[in-house]
């Protein structure tokens, strides 16, 4: 096998007519330029390999994670990282007991999404937790909000957890009950922040019907839990994200439909 190694040095002389020169150009044009292979012919004229006189990046590994805490340590040659975390979706409403009455649940919000671009000397390790789905209340409570996402110690990008649906008092009238605000953006840490989806509310109809309300929606298709329209637990969120659907009761008390853990996914780029 063999190799061609350049030294790194200025710009040579210009080669002779119809000849061109490659080398290793310390000092490569462009405003902010770093060093990098260079053609030069005849004429003085530079092509640098790539097409860029500036330093560029690409794609060299794009990691995903799902749950817990863990320690993310960047790829070999990595010089930069594009960070994205969704927060934890809340759980659903849960139900209050019941007799010839009827209480609905509102859906859970959905988590938050928060980015940030990391250059410069990049950290050996960096710290990451992933924020939980909120777990359902006892039988006839709000659900529990979902837990926050976090990449790094102090943490340069954060997601805000959605919260957990409310629970509307057992009654027979007609009534609306408010939807769940998803994770709060103006919470968050990061480049770009957007605000969870908001869980719907829910409405009660009669002494005997109504409708608990849908979770928020997760990343990336949505998979919001969906609110009990008969008597029962509101589903559980399908992703990342997403919030977990409210309950309905016309006897028993019910809990809330579970949120889904948030998200971190990292891109590394060199």
């Amino acid at each position: 096998m063999s190799r061609l190694v350049l030294n790194k040095g200025a710009a040579p002389s210009s080669p002779a007519a119809n000849k061109a020169a490659l080398y290793y150009d310390s000092v490569a044009p462009g405003v902010g330029a770093t060093v990098k292979p260079v053609i030069i012919d005849e004429s003085g004229n530079k092509l640098v390999l790539g097409g860029l006189g500036i330093q560029d990046y690409r794609l060299i590994r794009v990691t995903h994670i799902f749950t817990g805490t863990t320690t993310f340590t960047p790829s070999n040659g990595a010089r930069a990282l594009f960070v994205e975390c969704i927060g934890g979706g809340g759980a659903g409403g849960g139900a209050a007991l019941c007799s010839t009455q009827v209480s609905i649940g509102a859906g859970g919000g959905g988590g938050a999404y928060s980015a940030k671009w990391i250059t410069g000397t990049l950290k050996a390790s960096y710290q990451c937790a992933v924020g939980a789905g909120g777990t359902a209340g006892v039988a006839g409570a709000a659900g529990n909000a979902g837990g926050d996402t976090l990449f790094d110690s102090p943490s340069v990008c954060t997601a805000k957890g959605g919260a957990g649906g409310a629970v509307m008092a057992a009654g027979t009238t007609p009534i609306g009950l408010a939807g769940t605000p998803g994770g709060a953006s103006a919470s968050g840490v990061g480049d770009v922040k957007c605000d969870g989806c908001a869980g719907n509310g829910g409405v009660r109809l009669s002494t005997t019907s109504g409708a608990a309300g849908n979770g928020g929606a997760g990343f990336p298709t949505g998979g919001n839990g969906l609110g009990a329209v008969v008597a029962g637990v509101g589903t559980a969120a399908l992703s990342h994200g997403g919030g977990g659907g409210g309950s309905m009761a016309t006897a028993a008390a019910q809990v809330g439909g579970v949120g889904f853990a948030g998200l971190i996914r990292i891109w590394e780029f060199a």
